[in-house]
């Protein structure tokens, strides 16, 4: 099932955000400050793959998916975990629950990767590096 029109399919949302954190937390422990690692996630990142021009910044007619945080995470980092609200694609969803707020009053939807049992009926081979 495809996105409406003009709409980023639900799981783009957790997935894209997922990859902004990752490249945040990595810049960390390669004993970056705050700042920088922030930087690299962001500003950094599209000018590596030529877009600072229509991205990497917030600045009038650049595009911007974004989070609003309730504390500072240059204070400290663990405050990036604080997501008060989340911007993307011009939707505008709650930090909790990822429930569209604007333009539209929608849940989110399902959540596969909350399925615990979604794993239950691996049965791949165990023996695969067994000499035959």
């Amino acid at each position: 099932m495809s996105a409406p029109t003009g709409r980023r399919p639900q799981h783009f949302v957790a997935v894209s955000d997922a990859a902004v954190n990752k490249t945040y937390d990595i810049a960390m422990l390669c004993a970056m400050g705050a700042q920088s690692a922030l930087d690299v996630a962001t500003r950094h990142g599209a000018y590596f793959v030529g877009a600072l021009d229509d991205i990497g910044t917030l600045e009038i007619g650049k595009l911007a998916d974004l989070v609003v945080l309730n504390s500072n995470p240059l204070d400290d980092i663990r405050n990036k975990l604080e997501i008060d609200t989340v911007m993307h694609g011009g939707i505008l969803r709650d930090g909790d629950t990822l429930d569209e707020v604007w333009p539209l009053n929608m849940p989110f939807g399902p959540v596969p990767w909350e399925n615990v049992n979604i794993y239950g009926g691996d049965n791949r081979p165990t023996d695969h590096h067994q000499p035959n």
